[in-house]
């Protein structure tokens, strides 16, 4: 059977980034030291969503800060091995990055219409 443990403290304002290539790394970064500091916000949509810019090894990224409903929340997960699982953080947002796309909108973004469907399947399965 599987097990989630919940140790404490959980880090309740982690940032996640969702990036368009893979890097040869799992974990926690230090992304306000190396890699938001350089974001910029572009612009901001009527659902307070972020435009923003950045650059990672000289490519230029254009991405979108796409926000959680307010009854909602995101869950970092750790594998330990063996199917337990331990929860290590907590998010309200993920950024998704796209390569050099300067037009982004949310109305383009992968990220948003994926999670406007799971959560629209997760309430039905989960309805009475």
């Amino acid at each position: 059977m599987e097990h989630i443990e919940f140790t404490e403290p959980v880090k309740t304002d982690c940032q996640v980034h969702l990036l368009p290539f893979k890097i040869q790394y799992t974990g926690e970064a230090h992304v306000n030291s190396y890699f938001s500091s350089s974001t910029t916000v572009k612009s901001v949509d009527s659902n307070k969503n972020e435009i923003v810019e950045n650059s990672f090894r000289g490519r230029p990224l254009n991405g979108i800060k796409v926000n959680l409903d307010k009854n909602q929340e995101g869950l970092i997960v750790n594998d330990n091995g063996e199917k337990n699982y331990e929860l290590s953080g907590k998010f309200r947002g993920i950024c998704s990055w796209h390569l050099d796309e300067p037009n982004l909108t949310i109305d383009k973004d992968l990220l948003n219409k994926t999670k406007n469907e799971w959560f629209n399947i997760a309430k039905i399965i989960h309805s009475d």
